[in-house]
């Protein structure tokens, strides 16, 4: 009796990087970051901190290739920043991002220095790219992203006065005082008074 053993491998095709950060700070880093990212990449970041606070991001290393259609920088490959979860990619987009920072290309961030805030509590990313990575002439090969986030308290406060209401019966502010306190916010009055549910 001869008994033959068979080894089976299955290939599965590249699938994207969906990634969720729940910390006060912490570091992302693009898929295969410091070598180059991998083509025809859809890759997600979702950054969520406690709610009462906001997110500021800002890159120590920023690398994607550089693309133009119709003069329309960062259509190819790009990272996408946007204000909220990814859903919410449509309305609110804080902007795309592509090129060598290091080089002072035009729609890469400034490393260390720019920051991008979300508004509440949730930020995220989306990395795309196209089927290669051509190089034109004097540009390194494309490494992707660094970057780091940390929470930061929003001054709720300070939202109400630029708060539009319809009507009177809409208007959810502070009528008395408002008071910011780290993650949060109340409202109070002078003494004397008792504050309206």
């Amino acid at each position: 009796v001869i008994l033959i053993f068979a080894t089976l491998q299955l290939y599965a095709p590249c699938s994207a990087v969906d990634l969720t950060y729940n910390g006060n700070f912490g570091v992302l880093k693009s898929p295969n970051f410091p070598e180059t990212y991998e083509n025809n990449a859809d890759d997600t970041f979702t950054i969520t901190v406690p709610k009462g606070y906001k997110i500021v991001l800002y890159f120590s290393a920023f690398n994607i290739e550089e693309s133009f259609v119709d003069s329309v920088p960062c259509v190819l490959d790009y990272l996408e920043i946007i204000d909220g979860p990814i859903a919410a990619s449509a309305n609110h987009s804080i902007g795309r991002l592509c090129g060598d920072s290091s080089q002072g290309r035009p729609a890469a961030p400034l490393l260390w220095k720019q920051r991008f805030e979300s508004t509440d509590n949730t930020l995220s990313l989306r990395m795309v790219s196209d089927f290669s990575n051509e190089l034109s002439s004097g540009q390194s090969a494309p490494t992707g992203f660094r970057a780091h986030y940390f929470k930061q308290d929003r001054n709720e406060c300070v939202e109400q006065r630029s708060m539009k209401f319809s009507t009177l019966e809409d208007d959810t502010t502070c009528k008395g005082y408002c008071n910011n306190y780290p993650g949060g916010y109340y409202c109070s009055c002078d003494p004397g008074y008792t504050l309206h549910a």
